[in-house]
């Protein structure tokens, strides 16, 4: 159950706090917003990162980013089957009218590599 995410030790991001906010949803409650706490703070998430592989306490981090460490063991998902969805990559450059072939190529390769399905949650 998310609730039980307050007796745990609950990572923080010192540089979001909405980000700190626990969104879940389900068919029996609908959507709700858990206020967790914790003893750490970073303003990175490799920060956090760090600190979830040194046991420190519960994170929620992207899955790229934790993917290695799933795949052999070295962490557990908690609550998959409340995943947060809503993730976004942002691209920045000079000026969309004169767009250099080599941006746009590379835009399109994130596009590719990102989406529908990102190739770390690809099987194989």
């Amino acid at each position: 159950m998310p609730e039980n995410l307050t007796g745990h030790n609950c990572l923080m991001l010192s540089t979001l706090d909405q980000f700190n906010d626990r969104a879940f949803e389900d068919s029996d409650s609908g959507r709700r917003v858990l206020r967790v706490h914790g003893s750490f703070r970073s303003n990175t998430a490799d920060g956090l990162h760090e600190a979830v592989r040194s046991g420190v306490g519960l994170a929620r981090l992207s899955n790229w980013l934790v993917a290695p460490d799933l795949a052999v063991g070295r962490l557990v998902a908690v609550l998959p089957q409340y995943p947060h969805d809503y993730s976004a990559f942002y691209v920045l450059y000079p000026h969309r009218r004169h767009l250099s072939r080599k941006v746009r190529a590379f835009v399109d390769f994130l596009i590719e590599k990102f989406t529908p399905v990102p190739h770390w949650e690809l099987d194989g």
